[in-house]
């Protein structure tokens, strides 16, 4: 009994962790990949929902690696969470990962530091969130926050600006990837695929 167990509580290999967090990244940026293949179109609209689903799995994925339940060593978990999915999500991981400790150590009270879980969505408070959301209000201020470090006591701790280069770097790399698949899969003067290309990673990805 003990071992059965325990077999349900083992971590998966690193080599299967390594096939979801691949098929996530394929479903996430599929839809930016076919955006910028296609153009400007009336398929944007739903494009830019199958990225916004996406887009929440890698979120759920940082989430993982925030408490090491990705990978076997604790280092990958960092690296992948730095290194890439914090730079996905315009985000700083390790300010992420310090909030999120933190959070559960004062989970419903109001220390909790956690944004979300101190926004009111009663009577008019969720139609008026979701509208905050789509004029682009809720998730500018939610970005500034990666500036001060987090909410309430956290916001006065000093921060590691470091991780906005890798946003750099990592939003490169993809830009340029983008802009190739782009210029490989359609006709026209190379400036207007870039321009085109530009607006539609402009309205999946960031919007």
């Amino acid at each position: 009994t003990s071992s059965r167990e325990s077999s349900l509580v083992a971590k998966r290999s690193d080599f299967a962790s390594a096939l979801v967090v691949a098929a996530h990244f394929g479903f996430a940026l599929a839809p930016v990949y076919v955006g910028c293949v296609l153009g400007l179109g009336w398929w944007l609209a739903p494009l830019t929902l199958w990225f916004g689903a996406g887009m929440n799995s890698m979120l759920n994925l940082m989430h993982e690696c925030s408490h090491y339940h990705v990978f076997m060593s604790k280092g990958t978990c960092t690296v992948l969470g730095r290194w890439i999915l914090g730079p996905m999500a315009l985000a700083d991981f390790e300010s992420y990962r310090q909030r999120h400790w933190e959070h559960h150590r004062s989970l419903g009270s109001d220390a909790d530091p956690k944004y979300v879980y101190h926004t009111p969505i009663h009577g008019w408070g969720l139609p008026i969130l979701l509208l905050k959301c789509l004029v682009l209000f809720e998730p500018a201020q939610r970005f500034t926050m990666s500036f001060r470090g987090g909410r309430g006591r956290e916001a006065a701790e000093p921060m590691d600006k470091r991780w906005m280069g890798r946003a750099i770097v990592f939003h490169a790399v993809l830009t340029a990837s983008l802009g190739g698949a782009a210029l490989a899969a359609r006709e026209g003067p190379p400036v207007r695929v870039i321009l085109d290309t530009a607006l539609v990673f402009g309205v999946v990805y960031l919007y």
